[in-house]
Formats: C-alpha cells, structure tokens, sequence
C-alpha cells in the first residue's frame, strides 16, 4: 500500500501518515513517530482515531436501534504500538496485525513528535463530556494489549481474552500484559490480572509449596503500580476499590477496609458495604448499630460526615434523601448539610429543577387530617410552613400557591406579595398578572399591588394600555401613564404596539386612537397590524397603506404586499 499523505497535526505539530483502511478510503488511519533512544523508536498506529472517524463514539452516546454504548465502543480497537531500531528493524510489535501493509518512514526521514506533546493531545476531541488528556488515561506510557488463547481452547481462538500492560516511553514494557484491566488515575494504576495465566507456570523456588498461587503475591488477581510503574501493592485476593489520590478499598462481603497504595492500613472502624454516590464525591457506608444495618455518608478522606443512623439513603442530583421510619425522612446537600431535619416530620421530600425543596406532611384539619406542602431554600431556610395545598413552580422570581382553595404567590425570599384571595392567577411572566375572583378578572402588578380590581369579564393590555370591558357590555380603556380611564362604544378592540386599536363594526374595520377617539370609520375589509406605524388595509381586493395619524399614505390600488429585509411591509403592482 503506497504512502499517500503526510501532514502536520496542527494540535500538537506532529507528523502523521494516513492510510486507506478496510474498502473505505474516506477512512483515514494516523501513525506516529516518536523520538528514538538508545537506538530505538516507538511508532503508534491510531486505531481510536479511525473508530471515531467511523462514529463509533457518536454512535455510543446516541444509540441507534438496539444498539447500547457497550455494542458500540467494543468495535474500537485500542492503538497498536511497534519498537523500531534504528537499523529500521521491528523488535517488537503490540496490536499492529497485518504489518506488511505499512510502507513506514524510513528512520531518518520520519517526523517526530515528542512524548510530552502526546500525551498532552486531548482525546475525544469534541466530545466535550468526555474529553481528557492522554496522561489521564493511561498516565505517562501507552497502553498496549495482546489476545490470549488458553491451552485447552488453542482450537478456539475466538474464546480467548484481551489483555493489557504498558509501554513506557523508552519502549520497554513497564506493566506486563497480563491484566483483563488497568485503571490509572491520580498517578496510580488500579489492575486486575488474568489469573488463568499462572495455572500452569512453573516456579521452581515456589516447588515445595502446596499452593504457590495464594501465597505469592503476584499471583493474586488485583495489585498496585505507581506513576513510576513500581509495583507497591504486589497483589490481593479481594478487589480494591479507588476512593481518592493513594487511597483504596479492599472490598469483600460485609468487610470494607481501606488502604494506600503500600497496603498500608487507614481505617479501624468496620463497614458492611460501601457505595459511591451517583453526584458528588461522598460515599454511602454501612454499618451495624444496636443489632441494626444502618447507613451514613463517609468523605474520601474517610472522614464520617454523618453516623450511621439512617435506614434508607437515596442519593440524587443534589443531595440525599434519607429514611428513618420512627422519624419520617430528611435530606442532605451533597456536602452532608442537613436542609430538611426530621423534626419536620416529612411524608414527601422534592428537591426541584428550581433549586427549592418542597416537603411535605400531615396537617391537621377540621374534617381530618391533610398532606399539605412547605417550601424551603437550597440553604436550608424555611420559607413556607407546611400549610399550603400547592406550591408552584418560580417562574421570572415568582410562584403560585394555593391555600384553602385559593391563589396567591410569592417572590423567591418567601414573602407572601399577593394573599392567597383569588380564585385563579395568570401567568407570571409578563408585566402585569391576570387574577380572576368570582369570575370576574383584575390585575395586580408583580408586586402584588392591584391594578384593575376584578370587576371585568375581558381584559387584553399591551405596555401601559389596558383594554377591559365588564358583564354591562361598556368598554373602557385605562391608561396607566395619566391614570385615566376613557369609555368607548367601539366594542371589543384590536390593540396594536403604537397604542392605537382597530375595531370591526358590521364585518368592516376602522380605527381609533388611545383614547377611544374615532381615527378612521369601519370601510376597510380586512387589516393587518402595525409594523413601524405603518399597516396594510384591504378594500375590495385591493391593498393600501395608512400610518399611525390614520392618514392614508399609499392608495388602496395595488394588487399585493410583502416585506423587506427590515421587516417593513412593502405594497406590490402584482
């Protein structure tokens, strides 16, 4: 297969060769040059970056049919590395099948790019949620792998298993690869063996011992390296658990103990179960008291931030709700503060996407007993006792609550600024709020002050106008600027944004001013509404043009209309 390109990566100025793959050649499959020493040079074959040029990385985070993010993700094969001597011989070759279809550059011809500059290059490029430098994935060598095919299944190669090690930077194996797993992160690498690999190996000096594989430790299935790629924890037969920088769980059934990275013991007290939190860093152990399984929450520095006293702890987004039957249910922030206290005697905990908590219990009423709600801050602070039938939603720094069949809100302080006296209330999003009160609509400002006291069967406002018309059929308009109130006989009008309306009388429209003072008399057929104090009239299939003094300013002649790029209405000859 002959070269076809080579280019400068513009993200960290490596050289790069892209080659065809499979029978797609909009594929395109990078190889890096690494600096040699002591004679020899590792080259990375980037097999990740095909698979994401696939989509395979799309296709895991938006799964199609009845594919999941495991289907997806298992076609990506990691990278495959090869150890070149300057003579321009392989010495060895981790997960490159197929050499021979690579033409490399030659050793003194190829461009490099340094270790510091790889491992610097961010992964997952564009997938903001997942993206991490290389040195957080695999730490400061490469991950290499290899197919293992056990003795008794060599005739079934397809039953074999991936195994992985690491590769430092000098092209030595730093980490054998003989690991189902090898998690690295705040400069340690958590691995799991394959134990299936010392079943039948040999060790002489181990010979006169009845079980060689307990008693060494690099038998064992789990164990510790640090950034340096020394073993410190040779091996366990528990698995072990990351908690925090040089800080592991060894987890067995109703045992949790903790560790450094030495095997160093950190904790005495004796948990049952540990469990990490679905948001935030806390974790939730458990642990017998009097006879009882009771849980608390436990920091990573393995400081208890509650005792175990609870019976039930339910961890969400933004907190914890606990359970304690004798004492109902509370709820802790993520950091362990405690927002709602059992002394409230909770039946319902809702902490909202409005970042209030509403609890809920049992109050005492004069037919019985009733499930009423309190509002409280992501503070901890009590706004609302629990007295309240419904409690909204703050939407613009407001919300609906209702109490013996009524309405009223509040602002997000909890101060009640519209008693709960009305029979329904509007949305609360613009200036004015509508409020209805034996059936009969007003307005209140969104201080709760009120503006038209309901007495109107129809209200319709825009900026400081208020159209309103009651049971009587007397229309009014009330302007809040001169605190007027003007009547009209035009019946119900057509607002528009320059304050005037359009009103239709015997199937014809004419026109009138903020006050309800006639502009133009009803002889249009159809208009439409104000665009920069100008609109478009239609008599008899014919079109016009009038500005806000009610003047005609374009003749009714012409045979359309449309609009310019400003939004302006313009009158067509045909």
């Amino acid at each position: 297969m002959k070269l076809i390109l080579c280019f400068f990566l513009l993200s960290f100025s490596a050289a790069a060769q892209i080659y065809p793959f499979n029978q797609n050649p909009l594929i395109s499959l990078p190889i890096y040059y690494f600096p040699f020493y002591d004679s020899v040079q590792i080259i990375e074959v980037d097999y990740y970056a095909q698979s994401l040029d696939e989509g395979a990385l799309h296709n895991a985070m938006y799964p199609r049919g009845g594919s999941s993010y495991h289907d997806a993700m298992m076609f990506n094969r990691p990278n495959g590395y090869l150890v070149r001597h300057l003579n321009g011989k392989i010495i060895a070759n981790y997960g490159v099948p197929n050499l021979e279809q690579f033409q490399l550059t030659s050793p003194d011809s190829c461009q490099k790019i340094t270790h510091k500059e790889r491992l610097n290059t961010i992964r997952n490029q564009g997938y903001h949620r997942l993206e991490k430098v290389l040195k957080d994935v695999n730490g400061y060598g490469y991950r290499i792998t290899r197919f293992f095919v056990p003795k008794p299944r060599t005739e079934m190669p397809e039953m074999g298993v991936q195994l992985f090690g690491i590769l430092d930077t000098l092209g030595k194996i730093a980490i054998p690869m003989n690991h189902l797993g090898i998690d690295y992160a705040n400069g340690d690498y958590l691995v799991s063996r394959h134990t299936r690999l010392f079943e039948t190996a040999t060790f002489p000096s181990l010979q006169l011992l009845e079980n060689p594989k307990t008693t060494h430790p690099e038998y064992k299935p789990f164990a510790i390296y640090d950034s340096t790629f020394q073993l410190t924890l040779p091996g366990s037969d528990l698995p072990l658990r990351r908690i925090a920088p040089n800080r592991f769980a060894t987890v067995a059934p109703g045992c949790i103990s903790f560790m450094d990275r030495n095997g160093t013991g950190l904790h005495q007290n004796n948990y049952q179960a540990l469990q990490d939190a679905s948001y935030g860093d806390l974790m939730i152990y458990t642990a017998y008291h009097n006879d009882s399984l009771l849980m608390g929450l436990l920091s990573r520095e393995l400081e208890e931030i509650t005792p175990a006293i609870y019976y039930a702890i339910v961890p969400q987004e933004h907190g914890f709700l606990l359970g304690n039957p004798p004492r109902k249910n509370g709820y802790l922030n993520l950091q362990g503060k405690t927002l709602v206290p059992f002394e409230l005697q909770a039946e319902h905990i809702e902490y909202r996407r409005d970042h209030f908590i509403v609890f809920m219990r049992y109050v005492d009423m004069p037919n019985g007993k009733m499930l009423c709600s309190g509002l409280i801050d992501s503070t901890g602070k009590i706004l609302l006792p629990a007295e309240y039938w419904e409690i909204g939603y703050f939407q613009n720094e407001l919300a609906i609550v209702k109490k013996d069949n009524k309405y009223g809100f509040i602002n997000r302080s909890g101060e009640m600024l519209c008693p709960n006296i009305y029979d329904r209330i509007g949305q609360l999003h613009r200036n004015f709020i509508e409020v209805t009160k034996d059936n009969k609509l007003g307005l209140v400002n969104r201080l709760g002050k009120i503006i038209l006291e309901p007495n109107y069967t129809e209200i319709v406002w825009y900026d400081s106008l208020i159209h309103c018309a009651n049971d009587q059929n007397e229309y009014f308009i009330y302007d809040l600027r001169t605190g007027k109130k003007y009547q009209h006989h035009f019946g119900k009008l057509i607002l528009q944004e320059n304050g005037l309306s359009f009103f239709l009388k015997e199937n014809k429209y004419g026109l009138v001013n903020a006050q309800g003072k006639l502009m133009l008399p009803a002889q249009f057929d159809k208009v439409r509404a104000y665009r920069n104090n100008r609109a478009v009239v239609e008599i008899n299939g014919k079109f016009g043009m009038i500005d806000e003094h009610g003047k005609i300013v374009q003749a009714i002649k012409f045979a359309g209309y449309g609009y310019d790029l400003d939004g302006n209405y313009v009158l067509k000859e045909q």
